[in-house]
């Protein structure tokens, strides 16, 4: 099909910016994940002078924090809960910024690889995505990372696009893909996992039939990977300056490599596929359509490549990392976003002529292609088994979609062919979008704002991992305490969290008694149940009115003995 698709255009960008909006709308009463507190508080310490890894514990790459510090100077967060929780909402309203970001370079993206079509098809896809619309309403690093990974991405794609190749614009745009990747790092080090499919890309590269030389090719990639280590020497030479460096490689990266594992790869693609399995339908086909095209077509598949190795080498990196959580499928949506918008599209564009929909490929092909959506579609009906009103809505919407497909194609509509596939992929996603505006965080910010009042801008607060102690010192050098922190720690240093409530000098204002914070050990809750007072909340604790004199604090130690 030629031409430029404006039909498809017009319907999939008002679809995309309904679903923006809608996301606005859910970013005030979206519940908060204890993640989005856990980094807030992080930024806020830095923002205190504090530094990660030295001055409290921390394993995440410091991007966010660095990124969201500077803008407290504009809110009274200490002394004014009103000021703390609207910087919360500011911040939220920064990863919804994001967020849009990324769906742009995904269209971008897209129809650097395929064209129009399959560039506003992948942004359609992705808003598609329930996965994507909750995690991007949270505060994490993984989605400024994402945006800076898909600029990557788009960087090293134009470098590929023919008329490029006598001259030096290539060099310069795969330094701007490094330099954009080595940024991702800064925020999101789970990137690394993309890294033996960016290797598999540089060789196919360097070994392709060009106009350009090899020589010049392999500079390309050596640019590459400069540019990429310039944003990661940056930092390290700040800790280093610090006297932290050690610090930050132990906890960075040495410590989590001995992570103990928390979650299962198959709870997590369960997980993804539960949410999201008309989009996982999709880029699985489209994975298995670019993998054979790439077979059957090596001298024209670097764009292919570019976006199938990488995403290939971060499903992989899945089953190696001891903590795949839902939020790490963010790096492969927008990518496999493209791929299923290439499969649809071939798919939509074939139907009326009866052509194959696999470029080069045979019958066999499309119908491995074919089988792989199917099988795909079979396993998300199962795990998800939607329904909408009524459970035989979802049947019926099927049928009513293969009709219509049917007399699209027949009568070569292609573009209304694609949008009855997309709005069908999207009903679900409505459905669990109508569940999300239901959601509220109010009870969570009726105890911020009770911790505010009862406690001190100075009070230190003992926290195991509800996160409602932001803008407030933790009593402790690990300001979280989940499972995955409470099996890392040794016995010296879970006893030591513990210790703080013994010690009456050392004692906190509040404690926080979740079920992560009484894990760490035996001794907390008598201990809180001896020197605190319950307070309204039934996970807060305050302090007794109490003078520490020596023999207290001295039977109090050895009541945790």
């Amino acid at each position: 099909m030629t031409g430029y698709p404006v039909r498809l255009a017009i319907v999939c960008a008002v679809f995309i910016v309904a679903c923006c909006a809608l996301r606005l709308s859910l970013l005030h009463t979206r519940a908060f994940d204890p993640d989005e507190l856990q980094h807030v508080h992080a930024a806020w310490a830095v923002h205190e002078g504090q530094l990660p890894f030295r001055d409290f514990f921390e394993h995440h790459m410091p991007g966010v924090q660095f990124m969201l510090a500077p803008m407290m100077g504009r809110f009274h967060v200490d002394d004014a809960a009103d000021d703390a929780i609207r910087f919360l909402f500011v911040a939220r309203t920064l990863m919804w910024i994001f967020a849009g970001l990324v769906v742009a370079l995904t269209v971008f993206l897209g129809m650097l690889d395929g064209g129009a079509a399959v560039g506003w098809l992948s942004g359609g896809l992705l808003t598609t995505s329930i996965v994507f619309t909750s995690r991007t309403l949270e505060i994490r690093p993984d989605t400024p990372g994402l945006a800076l990974w898909l600029a990557s991405l788009i960087c090293m794609a134009t470098a590929l696009r023919p008329g490029a190749d006598g001259d030096r614009r290539p060099r310069y745009l795969f330094m701007a893909s490094g330099f954009f990747f080595g940024g991702a790092l800064v925020f999101n080090q789970k990137l690394l996992l993309a890294g033996p499919g960016l290797l598999l890309f540089a060789g196919l590269y360097v070994r392709q039939q060009s106009t350009r030389p090899p020589r010049a090719r392999a500079l390309d990639v050596v640019s590459f990977g400069l540019a990429s280590a310039a944003p990661l020497f940056a930092l390290l030479a700040y800790f280093w300056y610090q006297a932290a460096a050690g610090d930050f490689v132990r906890d960075v990266l040495i410590t989590n490599l001995g992570w103990p594992r928390e979650v299962s790869v198959r709870s997590t693609l369960n997980w993804m596929v539960l949410r999201d399995p008309w989009l996982m339908t999709v880029v699985v086909a489209g994975v298995v359509q670019a993998a054979i095209e790439m077979r059957r077509q090596r001298s024209t598949s670097l764009s292919t490549g570019l976006l199938l190795f990488p995403t290939i080498s971060l499903v992989v990196g899945l089953f190696i990392i001891p903590t795949p959580y839902p939020q790490y499928m963010l790096l492969m949506l927008p990518a496999g976003s493209v791929l299923g918008a290439r499969f649809v599209w071939a798919l939509c564009d074939a139907l009326p002529a009866r052509r194959r929909f696999v470029r080069g490929g045979s019958t066999v092909d499309c119908v491995i292609v074919a089988a792989s959506a199917v099988c795909v579609a079979a396993i998300g009906m199962y795990v998800a088994r939607p329904f909408f009103m009524h459970p035989a809505a979802y049947p019926a919407l099927g049928v009513t979609t293969v009709i219509a497909v049917a007399m699209l194609a027949s009568r070569r509509k292609v573009e209304w062919t694609a949008v009855i596939l997309l709005g069908a992929c999207s009903a679900y996603t409505l459905q669990q979008l109508r569940w999300m505006q239901g959601e509220s965080n109010a009870d969570a910010l009726r105890e911020m704002r009770y911790i505010h009042t009862m406690t001190q801008p100075t009070d230190r607060v003992l926290d195991g991992f509800s996160g409602l102690s932001w803008f407030r010192p933790h009593a402790s050098f690990f300001p979280f305490l989940h499972q995955g922190v409470r099996n890392h720690l040794s016995a010296r240093e879970a006893a030591g969290v513990a210790e703080v409530l013994a010690k009456c000098a050392e004692r906190p204002k509040l404690v926080i008694l979740d079920e992560h914070l009484i894990g760490i050990s035996p001794a907390v809750a008598p201990l809180v149940s001896r020197f605190y007072d319950p307070s309204r909340s039934k996970l807060i604790w305050i302090r007794k009115p109490e003078t520490c004199h020596e023999n207290k604090s001295e039977g109090a130690e050895r009541a945790f003995q």
